[in-house]
């Protein structure tokens, strides 16, 4: 049998029956409570100390107190093959027929495991083909909008570690995780708000469907109040926008709404807006950016830029934004733009 049966079915919690939001909430914080003091793209500083306050989970259940049925989804998974290629079709079926008590049993243990198998480091390597990691990250795709709500909730998790991978496992689901991530957006918490930005800038959707992400983070870029979201914002809108192309519809408003978010108050936005507009590629961003390169010198030498590296982080990137768009090779002045303008 492969860990899964061996280790994640003897520390599974059961989907008893009509128990399943209250398993849910139970399984997550169980996760969220194995993960805490891990490091991982996204984490913060001091989750050992916060985890000694979070409440303890409710015992798990053992494998030999879970119904027999659904043990057998477990056993059934850590053999493979066929055999679990047709559990998993019948489990499918079953949720087709009005019944989804298996497969959401499933995804929340192949969540369990996926998480489980990340924070040992159980990855696929040249000198390992087992990969428990990927292949439980894959199930967990194969459910598709069933396994949605439950990745989109450790997206807003406070670990770093649930996060990081309930957004790489929603960007392989596609779209049906779009209406959860758009929803995100307005989380009360700025990490929740930017970490959905950050999987909006490439999560793959229907052309039927971009507009609406674009517009979103257009609105996301204006008027959040947290400059993380909002850079996160910019980087998303311009990448979309930039792979759309300029030829496409809206990529004169989407040019334009970057052009205006070169100004935006704080550096690091400003900062992110330059890099789109140098992604985009048209000739008239020349200008704007001359401008903002103008504005910069100037405040440079009256001394009331607030920090030395925001004024040189933006200088090069106007240089390479400019470099980008005319296609120039060679470092040019502030004048000799100028010039040629």
């Amino acid at each position: 049998m492969t860990r899964m049966t061996q280790q994640a079915v003897d520390n599974t919690r059961a989907a008893q029956h009509g128990e399943r939001g209250a398993t849910r909430a139970a399984l997550l914080l169980a996760v969220v409570l194995a993960t805490a003091a891990c490091g991982a793209p996204g984490g913060r500083a001091g989750s050992r100390a916060a985890a000694s306050t979070r409440p303890a989970p409710t015992p798990l259940t053992k494998v030999a107190d879970i119904d027999s049925e659904f043990r057998g989804l477990l056993v059934a998974y850590g053999q493979g093959g066929q055999a679990w290629e047709a559990v998993r079709e019948r489990v499918i079926a079953a949720r087709e027929a009005g019944d989804p008590r298996k497969e959401q049993f499933l995804i929340d243990n192949l969540v369990l495991e996926m998480v489980r198998a990340y924070q040992v480091g159980a990855l696929r390597t040249v000198l390992r083909d087992d990969a428990p990691f990927e292949r439980a990250q894959a199930e967990v795709v194969r459910f598709g909008a069933a396994a949605v709500p439950m990745l989109a909730e450790m997206v807003a998790a406070e670990d770093g570690v649930l996060a990081f991978l309930g957004s790489a496992t929603l960007r392989s689901i596609g779209r049906p995780a779009l209406e959860p991530t758009l929803l995100l957006l307005d989380h009360e918490r700025a990490e929740v708000r930017r970490r959905a930005a950050e999987l909006l800038a490439d999560l793959p959707v229907p052309p039927a469907d971009e507009a609406t992400v674009r517009a979103r983070l257009a609105q996301v870029l204006q008027t959040d109040g947290a400059w993380i979201v909002r850079a996160q914002a910019v980087r998303g809108f311009g990448k979309r926008a930039a792979a759309a192309g300029r030829d496409a519809p809206g990529a004169a408003a989407a040019r334009d709404l970057l052009e205006r978010t070169l100004l935006d108050t704080d550096p690091a936005v400003s900062k992110e807006a330059i890099d789109a507009v140098g992604a985009l590629g048209d000739a008239l961003s020349k200008d704007p950016l001359l401008a903002l390169w103008t504005r910069l010198e100037r405040d440079h030498s009256q001394n009331l830029m607030g920090n030395h590296r925001d004024y040189l982080r933006r200088r090069d990137a106007i240089e390479k934004a400019l470099a980008a768009i005319t296609g120039e090779t060679q470092r040019q002045s502030l004048e000799a733009w100028r010039r040629r303008s």
